[in-house]
This record gives C-alpha cells, structure tokens and sequence, in this order.
C-alpha cells in the first residue's frame, strides 16, 4: 500500500471502490434486511473511508448511513484494525469527532444507524460483558489500578475506606451496599452519567440503587449489582455500558462508559460493591 494509504467509497448499498486504485479484496455478503434502508429512487450516496498506518478518516456526508454501508464498514475497520479514527460529518456538526478505540468507532457509527429511515431505533440499555485481560490495555490503566488494589486487599474494604468514599456525590466510583433483606443501598453516587442535578444525586445517597431520578435506568442499573452481591464466589467484572438516562428538563443523555464491579467484605462481614466507570461518550437527546 503506497505510503501506508488507501481511500475506499463505500456506497448505501454496500458496493465499494477504490479511488486510489487499490485492489480490494472480496467482502462478506450482507446480513439479512441489510438492503431494506437503502432508497430506491434519488441520488446515491457515499462514505468515504481513508485508511492510514496511524489510522483513519471517515468522511460521512449529510444524510445517516444505511445497515448495508454500516456493514462494510465494520468489515473494512476490523480486517485493517484500525483502533483510531477522525470521524467527519458534513451538514450535521462543525467540527469533526476523534474516536480512539475500535469498539467506540464501531459503536458511534452504529448509534448513527439506528438514525437512519428504516432501521430500529438503538436500544435505551446495552451491556457487553469484557474479559478481565482488557485491563493491560492503556486506556483502561485507572481500572486496572483499582483491581490490583482490590486484589492486594483480598477483596476487603477498612472502615477507614468506607468513611472517606461514603456520602459522596462527585466521587470517581459508585459505592453500594447489600442490605440484609437484599436491598441495595446507594452510599456514593459517581458523575459519570451526569444527567441528574448535584441536589438529584445527593437525593440518591442512602436509599436504594432503584430510587433514582430515572426509575427505570435504576432497576436496569441495579440488576448486575445485585447478581455480583448475590454471588457465593464472586469474581470482578468488567462491562462496556450504553444506557439513556432520563435528564432533567425533558430531554435525555446516551451514555457510553465502561465499569469495573469490584465485590468487598466489610470488617463487619457486609458486602459491598464498588463500581469504577470510565467515560467514553455523552450526548444529550430528546425525547
């Protein structure tokens, strides 16, 4: 590849083309429905995908891609393992979007996909559960610091700990307790989401995980807390979120973070757990 580079047109329908002249191997054929977005009638349309040994240039246009170009262009990002890219979109923001790890370039052209005519809506709630080795990569370092202290804790949490984190709204993880009767009881609230005002998040403190300003995102928020607290031999967890959370005013934010659950004993024999986020995309939607 000369200079490192190729530029690629990949169509609504799926076709591609190398403008530099490059020879592009055979792809995969389309899953089903792929084709059911794309316009029959009016004028085609492009993405434009420019390739670089540092990484890649989306160049989008001004209307949503279709499923049959979002699937090509997965195909094409995953075989040249791009993990960087600059994401332009002309006619729809004035600056364009740098995106610094596969999964999110994957995940950021699918949330524009599920924009387009034709296609479902995304789902309010995704979660995909990460292998624990994701952790030696770079961008996750802060969690891996915290599960090598939990480990060198053998999983327990002092008083003193628990003193310093606990009744905290701005804190850089959550904090949660099982309660005898298997409730879950907030005791640290973390930002990451930041749809609810700091009086909202305060409100949180002391009352269970579901008692949120957003009801439903609690119950959902809730579910692995209490399957790790549940657990007789509990084991770290590291998960890849995506939820909409309802925000004050009417409108909402789609939220994308990934989470470390971490399971503690106290000295008093009472489990806790920590969740330790790290923020990867926030948007602000209506309703």
């Amino acid at each position: 590849m000369p200079g490192g580079e190729m530029d690629i047109l990949i169509s609504d329908a799926g076709a591609l083309w190398s403008p530099s002249g490059h020879e592009l191997p055979r792809p995969p054929l389309l899953g089903p429905g792929a084709l059911a977005s794309v316009p029959s009638h009016g004028t085609r349309f492009y993405v434009r995908l420019h390739l670089r040994a540092s990484g890649a240039c989306l160049h989008l246009g001004e209307v949503p891609i279709t499923r049959a170009c979002f699937e090509r262009l997965v195909w094409l990002l995953v075989m040249h393992q791009v993990e960087r890219a600059i994401v332009e979109y002309p006619g729809e923001r004035a600056e364009p979007e740098l995106l610094t790890s596969q999964q999110d370039i994957v995940a950021r052209l699918d949330e524009i996909r599920g924009e387009a005519p034709g296609e479902p809506p995304r789902p309010a709630f995704f979660l995909e559960r990460m292998a624990l080795a994701r952790l030696n990569e770079k961008r996750r370092l802060p969690m891996r610091g915290a599960w090598k202290a939990w480990g060198k804790a053998q999983g327990r949490i002092s008083v003193a700990e628990l003193k310093r984190e606990a009744g905290r709204v701005d804190s850089q993880r959550m904090l949660v307790r099982l309660q005898r009767d298997e409730r879950l009881e907030t005791n640290a609230v973390s930002d990451v989401v930041h749809a609810y005002l700091p009086c909202e998040r305060m409100s949180m403190l002391g009352r269970e995980v579901e008692a949120q300003p957003d009801g439903i995102y609690g119950e959902w928020l809730a579910s692995a807390y209490r399957e790790l607290a549940l657990d007789d031999e509990p084991e770290p967890g590291l998960h890849m979120v995506e939820a909409v959370v309802s925000a004050t005013g009417g409108r909402a934010v789609r939220t994308r973070y990934e989470r470390l659950l971490l399971p503690w004993r106290s000295p008093g024999g009472d489990r806790w757990i920590t969740s330790q986020p790290v923020l990867r995309m926030r948007r602000m939607i209506e309703h």
